[in-house]
C-alpha cells in the first residue's frame, strides 16, 4: 500500500474522537478489500435493522481534511503499521503456521478478526480547544446519538478497538479492573486461619504476533486481608489511651495502600485528616451532603462509628480544571480494608506456605483456568453477541508452538565435568568439591551486639565447620562485642576497627533485625568510606550512574588484562525497558556506550597504537514481567513445566515496527512448585561486522542460555543472564543503600562485593 492509497483509506467513511489538547487520533486498517464498495463499510459490524450512525459535521468539529491538506503523517504511519497483516502464506513463511516436530503448548488463544475488515481514521480538532477529556468525549457522542458510546470510544489510539473490546468482554463477566488486571469478587477464597483471602483474577493481553492476532491470559492473585484500616487504627487508639495516638497512627498508616470493595479500587494513604468524621459534609450537586449519607445512599453501606478520622489519597493524575478540593480523595477507614502482606506475614513459613497453594498453581490447574476464561467468553450470551457485532472470534483452545531444547550445559567443577541434571542446578557437585585458590582467612572479626551474642557464637561454630570441607583456610576470629545495637554504637566501632586494625581482610556484622538505616550505615561505611568485604547476617529507582564513564573504564580494564587488545564484539544485555521505551534505548543508551568506546579508541591511536579497530555491539533486551506461559504435554495430555533450555521463536513470537528486530523466548531455570516464568528476549540491535556477518539468532539464544548459569551466588540457573542480575544487584545497593555513585576505580570493582 503506497502513501496515495493509504490517504484515500484515511478519507472514507468513519468514527474518531478527541483526545490530548484538543486533537483526537484515530486508528485505522485496511485488509483486503475486495471491491470499491467495502472500502466504505462502516467499522464493525452494523445489526440488521440498525443505521449508521451519522458523520460528525464538519462545524464545530473538523473531520478529515479537504482533498487539497496533506495527509497527517502520523495518520498515515498508523495505516501503514495496521494495514501490514500477514496472510496465511505469509504467516506459514514467518513461523506462525503449523510447524512438525516437538511443540509447547501455551497460554495464547486465537483472536480472529472479521474477514474484509475495515477501520476508518479520523483526525479531529476542537476550536476552541477543549482540554477536559470527558467534554471532548461528550460533545462528540451528542452527534452520534445514543451508541456513541460504542464507536467513539473505539479509536483513542493505536490498538483500541481490541483494548476497549476487551475490558467490554470482561465487564460483561462480571470482572472489576484494578489497575491492569481483572479480579472477581465473588471467586475469593478464604484462608481463615490467616484472616486473609485470596481473589483470582486475570493479566490479558492482545496484541499482534507472528501467527496473526493474539489474546494471551494469565493468572494474577490479589491477597485480601479481612483486617480494615479501622482496626488497625483503633488497635493504635487503645494502646495509646489519651496519649499521642495521631502519631502512632500517621506512622502506621501513611504510604499503605487500602482496598475499597464497594468500588474495587485501591488507593494509597497520602495523610490522615483528624478533623473530618462522617458527619462531615461536603457539596454535591449543589447540594451538602454527610460523608455518612453519601455512602448509604450510593453504596448502600451504614456507617458505625461516626467519630472515626478521615483517611486522605492524592489522586494520582491532576485533571484540568480540577479545584484544589477535588485534588483529595476522602476515604472513610470502616470501609477500607488492608492490603498487601507485611514483613511479618512474609517471614511466617506457614503463611506464606498456605498462600502458595491458592497462588502458585501448577500448570495442568493455570490451563485449566484460562480455557474456563474463554469457555465463558464464547458461552455467556452478552460476551457472545458482543463478539458477533464486531465480527470478532476466540477460538476455544490454546495454541501450540514449535520449541526447540538448547539441551543441558556440561559445568566444569574442579576440572571435572558435571551433569547439572533436568532441573538445572549443581549443588549436590558444589558440596563435595573444595574451592580453589583461596588465601587464608587469619585477620577477621564479628561485630556483634552483647545482647544476641549466643547467635553470633551459632554462626561462628557453622562457618568454621563447614570451611575446611570447602578449601577454607580459617584461623581464629576475633569478636567486637557491642553494648547496644544503635546505629552509632556499630559505626563508630567499626570505624575504629577499619582504621586501626592492617590488613584487615573481612567483617561479619551481626544484627538483631533488618533496621535500614544501620544496614546503609554499614554498606556505606564498608563499601565507600573504607571499603572492605563485609556481610551483614540478618532491602525503587536503580540507579545506573556516570554510565559512559563506568564503560570506558571497563573496556579499558579489558584491554589491560587482555593483551592489549579490545573485544571484537560488545554484547549489552538491557533489563526493564517496556516496549515504548525499547528504540529509546537503542537511540540515547547505546549511542552514549558507542561514543565512550570511540573515545577509548581515540586514545589509544593518540598514544600510537595502530591496530584498533571499533567493536560491534549487539544489543539485547529482557523482558521477565511478561504474560507468557508455556507448558509440556505427555502422551496422556497432562501438562507439565518445561523444561530448562527450551526456546520459542516462532508462532507467538511478537511483531514489531522495525523489522530488523528479532526475539525469542527463554526458559532457564526450574521451579519446585507452580509455573514456570519464561523471559522475553528482544534483539534490538545486532551490528554486522565489515564482511556483512552477523550473530545468529540461534547462536544469541544458545549465549543467553549459557550466560544463566554464571551467577556465582546460586548453584544453579536463573531467569536472567548472570550480567543482568550482577547489574541489579549493584545498581539496588548504590541506589537503596549507599544513595551515592559508586567510583569506577573503585578498590573493590574487581570484586563481586555487592552479592
Amino acid at each position: 500500500m503506497d502513501d496515495e492509497e493509504i490517504w484515500s483509506a484515511t478519507k472514507t467513511k468513519g468514527r474518531g474522537r478527541g483526545r490530548g489538547r484538543g486533537r483526537g487520533r484515530g486508528a485505522a486498517v485496511v485488509a483486503r478489500a475486495e471491491d470499491p464498495d467495502s472500502v466504505r463499510r462502516p467499522v464493525g459490524r452494523i445489526p440488521d435493522g440498525e443505521e449508521t450512525p451519522p458523520l460528525i459535521p464538519s462545524s464545530p468539529l473538523r473531520t478529515n481534511p479537504s482533498g487539497d491538506d496533506p495527509p497527517n503523517p502520523a495518520l498515515v504511519e498508523a495505516v501503514r503499521r495496521l494495514s501490514l497483516q500477514t496472510t496465511p502464506a505469509d504467516t506459514a513463511e514467518r513461523g506462525g503456521g503449523e510447524h512438525a516436530g516437538p511443540q509447547v503448548v501455551t497460554n495464547f488463544i486465537r483472536f480472529t478478526p472479521p474477514e474484509n475488515w475495515l477501520l476508518h481514521v479520523y483526525d479531529v480538532s476542537f476550536t476552541p480547544e477543549v482540554d477536559n477529556r470527558k467534554r471532548r468525549r461528550s460533545f462528540i457522542d451528542q452527534l452520534f446519538g445514543p451508541r456513541a458510546a460504542n464507536y467513539t470510544w473505539l479509536f483513542d489510539g493505536f490498538k483500541m478497538l481490541y483494548v476497549t473490546t476487551r475490558h467490554c468482554l470482561l465487564d460483561k463477566l462480571g470482572y472489576k479492573q484494578i489497575r491492569r488486571y481483572f479480579y472477581c469478587q465473588e471467586d475469593s477464597v478464604p484462608v481463615p486461619q490467616h484472616k486473609l483471602s485470596v481473589m483470582p483474577g486475570f493479566d490479558t493481553a492482545i496484541m499482534y504476533h507472528q501467527g496473526g492476532f493474539m489474546l494471551s491470559v494469565d493468572l494474577s492473585y490479589k491477597i485480601l486481608r479481612e483486617q480494615t484500616a479501622y482496626d488497625r487504627m483503633y488497635a493504635i487508639y487503645l494502646k495509646k489511651g489519651k496519649g499521642d495516638y495521631k502519631r502512632d497512627m500517621c506512622r502506621e498508616m501513611l504510604g499503605k495502600v487500602v482496598t475499597t470493595r464497594y468500588n474495587n479500587k485501591s488507593y494509597t494513604v497520602d495523610d490522615i485528616d483528624f478533623d473530618r468524621n462522617p458527619d462531615t459534609t461536603f457539596e454535591k450537586e449543589g447540594q451538602k451532603i454527610s460523608f455518612s449519607e453519601y455512602y448509604a445512599q450510593t453504596y448502600n453501606r451504614k456507617i458505625s462509628d461516626v467519630h472515626q478520622p478521615l483517611l486522605v489519597s492524592r489522586r494520582r493524575k491532576r485533571r484540568p480544571g480540577m479545584s484544589e478540593n477535588d485534588e483529595f480523595i476522602y476515604l472513610v477507614p470502616e470501609l477500607c480494608y488492608m492490603t498487601n502482606i507485611e514483613d511479618t506475614m512474609r517471614q511466617d513459613f506457614r503463611v506464606m506456605q498456605d498462600l502458595a497453594t491458592h497462588t502458585r498453581p501448577d500448570p495442568a490447574k493455570r490451563a485449566k483456568m484460562v480455557l474456563d476464561l474463554v469457555k465463558k467468553l464464547n458461552r455467556t450470551r452478552a460476551t457472545r453477541n458482543e463478539m458477533e457485532k464486531w465480527g470478532m472470534k476466540v477460538e476455544p483452545k490454546l495454541l501450540n508452538a514449535p520449541k526447540v531444547d538448547l539441551g543441558r550445559q556440561t559445568i566444569l567443577i574442579d576440572g571435572q565435568p558435571c551433569d547439572p541434571g533436568a532441573k538445572a542446578e549443581w549443588s549436590g557437585h558444589l558440596r563435595r568439591t573444595q574451592v580453589k585458590g583461596l588465601p587464608l582467612l587469619k585477620t577477621w572479626f564479628v561485630v556483634c551486639p552483647e545482647a544476641i551474642m549466643e547467635a553470633a557464637s551459632n554462626f561462628i561454630g557453622f562457618f568454621k565447620q563447614d570451611a575446611p570441607r570447602m578449601g577454607f583456610e580459617v584461623t581464629n576470629e576475633r569478636i567486637a562485642r557491642l553494648p547496644d545495637d544503635r546505629v552509632i554504637t556499630y559505626v563508630s566501632t567499626l570505624t575504629q576497627l577499619v582504621q586501626e586494625v592492617k590488613d584487615l581482610q573481612m567483617l561479619v556484622c551481626i544484627v538483631p533485625n533488618d533496621n535500614k538505616e544501620r544496614y546503609d550505615a554499614i554498606k556505606k561505611l564498608c563499601y565507600v568510606d573504607y571499603p572492605v568485604p563485609c556481610q551483614k547476617q540478618g532491602q525503587g529507582e536503580e540507579v545506573i550512574p556516570s554510565i559512559g564513564k563506568l564503560f570506558y573504564a571497563a573496556l579499558k580494564r579489558w584491554y589491560n588484562m587482555n593483551g592489549q587488545k579490545l573485544p571484537g564484539r560488545i554484547m549489552v544485555f538491557r533489563d526493564g525497558v517496556g516496549d515504548s521505551q525499547m528504540a529509546m534505548v537503542k537511540e540515547m543508551e547505546i549511542s552514549q556506550l558507542k561514543m565512550s568506546a570511540d573515545t577509548f579508541i581515540s586514545d589509544l591511536i593518540n598514544s600510537g597504537e595502530t591496530d584498533v579497530k571499533m567493536p560491534k555491539f549487539t544489543v539485547i533486551v529482557c523482558k521477565k514481567r511478561i504474560s507468557a506461559r508455556f507448558f509440556m504435554a505427555d502422551k496422556g495430555g497432562y501438562l507439565s513445566n518445561p523444561t530448562p533450555g527450551t526456546t520459542i521463536s516462532a508462532s507467538v513470537t511478537r511483531m514489531y515496527e522495525d523489522e530488523s528486530w528479532s526475539n525469542f523466548y527463554l526458559v532457564s531455570q526450574s521451579v519446585r512448585q507452580g509455573t514456570v516464568g519464561p523471559t522475553h528476549y528482544v534483539v534490538i540491535e545486532n551490528e554486522s561486522t565489515s564482511e556483512g556477518k552477523t550473530i545468529p539468532v540461534q547462536m544469541l539464544q544458545k549465549i543467553t542460555y549459557k550466560l544463566t548459569h554464571l551467577y556465582f551466588n546460586w548453584p544453579g540457573t536463573i531467569r536472567v543472564p548472570a550480567p543482568v542480575q550482577y547489574a541489579h544487584k549493584l545498581a539496588f545497593l548504590a541506589g537503596q543503600h549507599l544513595h551515592r555513585d559508586l567510583r569506577y576505580d573503585h578498590q573493590l570493582a574487581d570484586l563481586l562485593f555487592f552479592l
